[in-house]
């Protein structure tokens, strides 16, 4: 029962050293890059700081920059940049603008008209 166990146990750690895929099967756009290559560690083996975070945000913005867009709205106490990213579809992206105007239109409900919020 022992030996089946250890069996079991050294399997396991095998399979748990695999390389781990978001999307089994899926082909993924090599000019895209890796947390691994921006980082130099993967996502999930350790925990990533919030400047680690704002790098590989910035470094997929510039891998796709038609798809998607990093901007900064502030800063922390600490002087850490605050942002946000937008992800979308290029023809979205190419109306970012607009679709920003549409939502700063429907920001206040007592100045919005029913009928321009149901559209």
């Amino acid at each position: 029962m022992r030996l089946a166990s250890l069996l079991l146990a050294v399997s396991l750690c095998g399979l748990a050293q695999s390389t781990f895929e978001f999307w089994p099967g899926a082909v993924y756009d090599p000019s895209v890059p890796t947390a691994k290559e921006v980082l130099g560690y993967d996502l999930g083996d350790r925990v990533a700081g919030p400047g680690d975070i704002v790098r590989y945000l910035n470094a997929l913005a510039a891998a796709q920059p038609s798809h998607m867009k990093v901007f900064e709205y502030g800063r922390t106490w600490e002087g850490r940049d605050l942002i946000y990213a937008v992800v979308g579809s290029e023809a979205n992206m190419r109306r970012l603008p607009e679709i920003r105007a549409a939502m700063a239109r429907l920001h206040d409900p007592r100045k919005t008209p029913p009928a321009e919020a149901r559209s």
